[in-house]
């Protein structure tokens, strides 16, 4: 690993807090070597905001709870923004922007909305907004009621049509990084014949010409992010870093029997003000997969090549960093030496040593900065 030589100020467009805490029943606060995101690695890391996600799995629709599951996790964050209300400020307006700190000080978190497989009709979309959702996927892998998902068939559909209209007059921005190639082209021409003003973007993926996965982004789908003003963070999970890299450990996004998650004897409220100050500190997240078995070491050189492809056709001002931790990523599944957020500063020293400061403070956090100051509203 290279010697971080002075910390750079981050921007994560895409973590998974709220679904790590709830899905292995940990608060914030556990310890640094229990998972990549807690309260001391956002601390240590030069974290100044972080784009933090609500996220089901499809089974909870199928289910019927994916509204509560949505319910505790929007629970989490105003716990979290109340708990360190000296550190953590909601940033849901450009205006906002102004509240984060200088280096060292206060952090700001906003709200993703990871797939929109809770939201029942268009019109419920209001709601989210007014509990701060400023950014969302149509969906996850899979395809639903809206769009196809990366892992699924078909494009976007009437429905989904109807719920960009909500998002574009309300002023939420669309994360494209889960749509399948025909959700992604129906997307980039309904935004170009019906709302040129909608935000379009991609908070977690890396460079097809790099690795030739399904969730990665082809030079075509980079230059219409380009052209729309959008903006792509770089993601950390090995399979998408490294082509014939199997992840064996992705199923990770397995939650305890859901009686134990979320038992109907207790209100979203009471669950996560247990959680966000609980002292207890629940298992490791590897612990929790049983199966994970250490496979083939990515070097976290590699991803330099997605972001020099990307530099080439995006340019050097829309590259930036959606990590994905914790969603269902471990020690094992990402780059050597990465076993936390903090770690993510070699990257910002790798980056420097290829090409100059100026672009290494760029990715790391000017870039994606910039993006929402153009994109709140």
């Amino acid at each position: 690993m290279p010697l971080v030589k002075e910390m750079y100020p981050l921007v994560d467009a895409h973590q998974d807090v709220a679904w790590s805490m709830l899905a292995y029943s940990r608060p914030f606060a556990s310890p640094p070597s229990n998972f990549m995101l807690t309260e001391s690695s956002w601390r240590h890391s030069g974290l100044k905001w972080a784009w933090c996600t609500l996220f089901v799995l499809p089974d909870y629709v199928a289910q019927g709870i994916a509204k509560r599951a949505i319910s505790v996790q929007f629970e989490i964050y105003w716990n979290l923004l109340a708990h360190y209300s000296g550190w953590l400020v909601p940033i849901g307006e450009r205006a906002n922007i102004g509240l984060i700190g200088e280096f060292g000080g206060q952090t700001g978190l906003s709200v993703l909305l990871e797939g929109a497989d809770a939201i029942e009709s268009p019109a419920e979309l209001d709601e989210y907004f007014l509990n701060g959702v400023r950014a969302m996927s149509l969906t996850w892998h899979h395809t639903n009621r809206y769009a196809g998902g990366d892992s699924g068939k078909g494009g976007v559909t009437e429905e989904g049509r109807l719920l960009l209209d909500e998002a574009a007059r309300l002023g939420i921005a669309i994360d494209v990084s889960h749509l399948n190639r025909e959700s992604f082209w129906d997307l980039v021409e309904y935004r170009t014949k019906r709302m040129p003003s909608l935000r379009i973007y991609a908070s977690h993926a890396n460079a097809a010409a790099v690795c030739a996965h399904e969730r990665n982004l082809d030079d075509s789908q980079l230059s219409a992010l380009r052209e729309a003003g959008g903006c792509v963070g770089i993601v950390l999970l090995n399979g998408y870093i490294k082509a014939g890299w199997i992840d064996t450990d992705f199923g990770a996004k397995k939650m305890p029997p859901i009686e134990e998650v979320l038992p109907p004897s207790r209100p979203p409220a009471y669950i996560a003000a247990n959680l966000v100050e609980s002292a207890k500190h629940g298992a490791r997240l590897e612990d929790a997969v049983n199966d994970a078995q250490p496979q083939e070491e990515v070097e976290l050189e590699l991803l330099l090549d997605h972001i020099d492809h990307m530099r080439d056709v995006l340019g050097e001002d829309r590259i930036g960093i959606g990590s994905d931790l914790d969603g269902g990523l471990t020690r094992f599944n990402t780059p050597v030496g990465i076993n936390d957020l903090s770690d993510l500063q070699s990257l910002g020293s790798l980056i420097e040593d290829r090409w100059d400061r100026d672009f290494a403070k760029k990715v790391m956090g000017e870039n994606m900065m910039e993006f929402w100051a153009r994109s709140l509203p």
